[in-house]
């Protein structure tokens, strides 16, 4: 929503408010039916976060009129609660991008992939030729940022467990630079 239909609302709020003051006290309870209607609940609702401060000095201002107090208290909630579960419904559909299975062999060219098994990427992470990056929600903007922890592909290819000792082996693939005259990065491993 622009900023200029956000000042929209606040003023028409604000002009509400002002007539509701020279009302008698019949008019009112039908003006403020009309006047909250089902959209411009759900657009305050939508502006709530950007506009708080000033949509509950207008709504309590609204209220302080005799006969609006009630009808104001139960506005204010259902306006909230509208403003809760649309940023609730954000923020899983940000969880749910993140949770979205990627397979190891998309993400990295053919040459790369050749003789590994369709490896999944674990949840919250991101693997590219450019390295390896965790996936970090923003809830404020649903979107998802990644950060870069390793900058090249890496992946653990096998592990394992000693029977006599008990110990845990896992065998790690890193992608190396071409050297001079490679064409292509190879994997490199190491276990640990």
């Amino acid at each position: 929503m622009s900023d200029n239909e956000s000042v929209d609302l606040v003023a028409e709020l604000k002009g509400f408010v002002e007539s509701v003051q020279g009302m008698e006290s019949a008019d009112r309870a039908p003006a403020f039916t009309t006047f909250f209607s089902l959209s411009r609940i759900e657009s305050i609702a939508d502006q709530w976060q950007e506009n708080e401060f000033q949509f509950e000095a207008l709504l309590t201002q609204l209220g302080s009129i005799r006969g609006m107090g009630t009808r104001v208290r139960e506005l204010t909630q259902t306006i909230k609660r509208a403003q809760r579960r649309a940023r609730q419904q954000q923020q899983q559909d940000v969880l749910q991008q993140l949770g979205m299975t990627n397979t190891f062999n998309e993400s990295l060219p053919d040459y790369l992939t050749e003789g590994f098994p369709s490896l999944l990427i674990p949840n919250g992470f991101d693997v590219d030729l450019g390295g390896v990056y965790t996936l970090q929600p923003n809830f404020d903007d649903g979107t998802v940022t990644r950060e870069k922890i390793a900058t090249a592909p890496m992946i653990i290819t096998q592990r394992g467990r000693d029977t006599e000792t008990g110990h845990m082996q896992i065998e790690v693939a890193w992608v190396e630079p071409p050297g001079p005259g490679n064409k292509r990065p190879k994997w490199r491993t190491h276990t640990a």
